[in-house]
């Protein structure tokens, strides 16, 4: 195109990653770089503009190894544009960021055929009010043809001809039903004779240590603490873990209520730690299986505890309580609560069922459900919730082995 310019003289340099042009003194360098997205190539590359295309399906690594730190410069300015993804990618993340004065830190145009009285009512991929935004590339008179071609990836149609975040249609629970959870507090409406603290130990690498603990009362479960942090040492666990559990009993409907301890024994002698680490708390009882402490989680356990939190979900009776205690002590008091149930929400609407192939004829598809489908995912708040409340119905229903009820039917 420029070779077709008077500019055309001027180019310097051309070729499919580079284009270069000397500008009006020797000294003028007029530079434009055009690469694929690798963290491992792009080390080192600089600019005053950063362009990016289909921003929402950037490589992570890229984003975060190279972008974020490009934006640190003064003299350093971001143009990113795509086609949207579900609400947890960090290009629709963008959209909501906001400073300490709750100001939004990028300028933001979000262009959509949907309109916001059929975005409420769930009828965004009929929606035919907007089509004066339609860009003057697509043609209106075959958006019904389109509609028809998707037929039921209603999903994709709203995604990438209406232009709407939707959420991941592999995700278990609904963002709008999540958030509905979390916004919410509810009164804790008995006193307990039971809590049920479930645990998941860091299991190295960037995993986080998970605390979450549940009154079941009735046919309702109620989330009365969350803790999830970093541990990299014995110490921090044990402050947590301690901080987490004497910040219950200041609870004054707890403050007599049994602790049911519940740390999952996957990974090595962690459970047996902590274990060690409570034994001197007040009415705290440790679940043990096979003489071990804590509890196993295995694939088809974990099925069984996904359809336990579901049936919770679909019928709207988890809640968070107005008391629910957030202790970690290395964060703000006053924001730490806020932090951690975003930290949930967020791990909640990522959680997902996932089809493995079978490597062999003989081995058939497998499908297991995570909340780790990319590596900067986590679902340690989302395991330990289902812990707590699957091994709390297993409790109350007296079907764990080895566990004394009888000391317990006084309460």
């Amino acid at each position: 195109m420029i070779k077709k310019t008077p500019w055309a003289s001027r180019i310097v340099k051309c070729n499919q990653e580079e284009l270069i042009l000397h500008g009006d003194s020797v000294f003028d360098r007029r530079k434009i770089f055009s690469y694929p997205s690798c963290a491992k190539t792009l080390r080192g590359v600089g600019g005053q503009v950063l362009y990016l295309e289909e921003a929402a399906y950037l490589d992570l690594a890229v984003f975060y190894e190279i972008v974020v730190p490009l934006l640190e410069m003064d003299t350093t300015a971001l143009i990113a544009i795509s086609t949207p993804s579900d609400s947890l990618n960090f290009y629709s993340e963008m959209f909501e960021l906001k400073d300490a004065q709750g100001d939004p830190f990028f300028r933001t145009i979000n262009v959509s055929l949907i309109c916001d009285a059929c975005k409420a009512a769930g009828k965004g991929s009929s929606c035919t009010h907007n089509q004066d935004l339609i860009p003057p590339w697509k043609s209106a008179a075959k958006l019904d043809m389109v509609r028809a071609l998707y037929a039921d990836q209603q999903d994709l149609m709203v995604r990438e001809s209406m232009g709407s975040i939707t959420d991941d249609a592999k995700s278990l629970f609904k963002s709008d039903e999540v958030m509905a959870v979390m916004r919410a507090t509810v009164q804790l409406p008995c006193t307990p004779d039971f809590v049920f603290i479930g645990v998941d130990p860091n299991g190295g690498g960037s995993s986080m240590m998970a605390i979450v603990s549940v009154v079941l009362h009735e046919e309702c479960a109620y989330v009365v603490g969350i803790d999830t942090a970093p541990t990299s040492s014995h110490e921090h666990i044990e402050q947590l873990l301690i901080q987490h559990i004497r910040s219950l009993r200041g609870q004054k409907l707890l403050r007599d209520a049994q602790f049911i301890f519940l740390p999952e024994n996957n990974l090595g002698h962690e459970a047996e730690h902590m274990r060690h680490m409570v034994r001197n708390e007040r009415k705290v009882f440790t679940v043990h299986e096979k003489n071990k402490p804590g509890v196993c989680t295995t694939n088809a356990r974990k099925e069984s505890m996904v359809a336990t939190l579901l049936n919770y979900f679909n019928s709207k009776t988890l809640h968070i309580t107005d008391t629910c205690i957030c202790a970690n002590p290395k964060q703000d008091a006053n924001t730490r609560l806020v932090q951690t149930k975003q930290t949930m929400q967020k791990q909640l609407i990522q959680f997902r069922k996932m089809v493995l192939p079978g490597t062999q004829p003989y081995k058939p598809s497998k499908f297991v459900f995570t909340g780790k489908a990319k590596s900067s995912m986590q679902d340690d708040c989302v395991m330990t919730l289902m812990i707590a409340i699957f091994w709390g119905q297993q409790f109350l229903e007296r079907r764990i082995p080895n566990v004394p009820y009888d000391e317990f039917q006084d309460l």
